[in-house]
């Protein structure tokens, strides 16, 4: 946690030792450059039955990847589409990739993501490091039309169709360097020059879009908003607790909704919750009448029998404009009625 705080202070808060850094950034650069050319000019990847599109980040660390997923699955099967997700299972344990996953999957063996997908969409689903592997799998076990991508922008061995660049219109790109010297996992130019379209999400408080340049995808504007459960959650004392990429973010938001934050726990991204560290936020907020509130992802990794014991805040994705999401949609609709 310790070492994430200080990557956090020189990429986003301007910190000293990006500098020092930068001569590793070039090695990067140089190793991720070639790595691109070896997959798309010499082993040239062969593509699943079903087309794929890549929702991901040119950054590391959460920019609401995964809610676009989400919302693409649920629209498409809307439009009676029938698609399918693959997830790489971060820090996922188990013992064969790739593997399906359902709602009832321990996430410990394939990672949050996954287990979310699949419990908010209801669509066939697919985890393991080898994204091909996966989504060759999803084929065989599924007649899906389409395959959507939850990450995997740098995963070159994966075959698409089209590429969902989400940018956070709140961070931007930090301090404009590849990593380690800054967040970029690729030259932000290389990245946009290949995205089909470009998803901002939060205000564009820095200039995200100006930062871009020239650029032929369109630019969707949506925000990330409280679910159903504000409401209730509203006036209400509440102990947050989350282990996500911006904790802070999360806890920004139950005070933007009307709560009585009385208390807050960050945890490291992905962190499994252990039940005594559950049971002390538990009498923690009860000492205080209070409620113990985390986030969707942080649920499903928390002990079967601490979850009764805690409320969740669901995110859900706004269009600024509600006719702009066409832009998504249509090509992938397109692309799946011609699989």
């Amino acid at each position: 946690a310790r070492s994430t705080r200080l990557a956090e202070a020189i990429w986003y808060g301007g910190a000293s030792g990006a500098a020092a850094l930068l001569p590793l950034s070039w090695l990067y650069r140089a190793a991720a450059a070639l790595r691109r050319f070896a997959w798309r000019r010499l082993l040239r990847p062969r593509p699943p039955p079903a087309p794929v599109a890549v929702v991901g980040n040119l950054t590391v660390g959460g920019t609401g990847k995964t809610p676009l997923v989400v919302w693409l699955a649920q629209r498409l099967a809307a439009h009676g589409v029938a698609a399918g997700v693959v997830c790489r299972g971060y820090r996922g344990s188990s013992p064969r990739w790739p593997r399906a996953v359902t709602a009832a999957t321990d996430p410990r063996e394939v990672g949050e993501e996954a287990v979310m997908i699949a419990l908010e969409t209801g669509c066939p689903v697919f985890a393991g490091p080898d994204r091909a592997a996966a989504a060759a799998a999803l084929c065989r076990a599924h007649p899906v039309r389409l395959i959507l991508a939850d990450d995997g922008l740098q995963h070159y061995a994966l075959a698409r169709r089209r590429e969902l660049v989400v940018i956070d219109g709140r961070r931007r790109y930090g301090n404009g360097h590849c990593l380690p010297a800054g967040p970029l996992r690729e030259p932000l130019a290389r990245g946009v020059r290949r995205a089909d379209a470009i998803v901002l999400i939060g205000p564009d408080r820095h200039g995200a879009v100006a930062a871009l340049g020239p650029v032929e995808a369109p630019v969707i504007e949506a925000a990330l908003v409280p679910g159903l459960e504000a409401g209730a959650l509203r006036d209400r004392a509440v102990v947050g607790f989350a282990g996500i990429g911006r904790p802070g973010k999360f806890f920004e938001t139950l005070a933007d909704i009307g709560c009585d934050v009385v208390a807050c726990y960050a945890f490291a991204d992905h962190h499994r919750y252990r039940p005594d560290e559950i049971m002390d936020i538990v009498e923690r907020a009860s000492v205080r009448d209070a409620v113990p509130v985390t986030t969707e992802k942080d649920y499903v990794r928390l002990p079967e029998e601490a979850k009764p014991m805690v409320r969740t805040l669901s995110v859900a994705l706004e269009w600024r404009d509600p006719a702009e999401p066409r832009a998504l949609l249509r090509p992938l609709v397109a692309r799946s009625r011609h699989a």
